[in-house]
């Protein structure tokens, strides 16, 4: 994890960059099976954007759904913007923009 976040830091401040796009598209089994390994994944996105954020507050930072246009509500409090998709073709949006209203209540 400090790795990682010491490379993207350095990044980040040698360009000057003052917007990321930073995308977790990555399988929970990448970093082993079960709850231990989804529960690595998780702490090290959530540490690495929680630091990257607190070295950098004026850092704008977008985040983008694994596709199907889920969003994981707890990257809504470490990103400035998230997008269901990186699919940007007009036509492909819609399908993956659609919200079902889900089932019928029964009476």
């Amino acid at each position: 994890m400090d790795r990682a976040f010491s490379w993207l830091d350095d990044l980040v401040g040698s360009t000057g960059a003052d917007f990321l796009k930073r995308d977790f598209n990555r399988s929970f089994t990448e970093t082993g099976t079960g709850a231990s390994g989804r529960r690595a994944h998780l702490d090290h996105a959530r540490a690495l954007l929680d630091r990257l954020r607190a070295a950098r507050p004026a850092l704008r930072i977008e985040s983008c759904a694994g596709g199907g246009g889920r969003i994981d509500p707890g990257v809504l409090a470490r990103a400035d913007q998230v997008w269901p998709s990186d699919n940007t073709d007009p036509v492909d949006r819609l399908t993956v923009q659609h919200v079902s209203p889900g089932p019928t209540p029964r009476r």
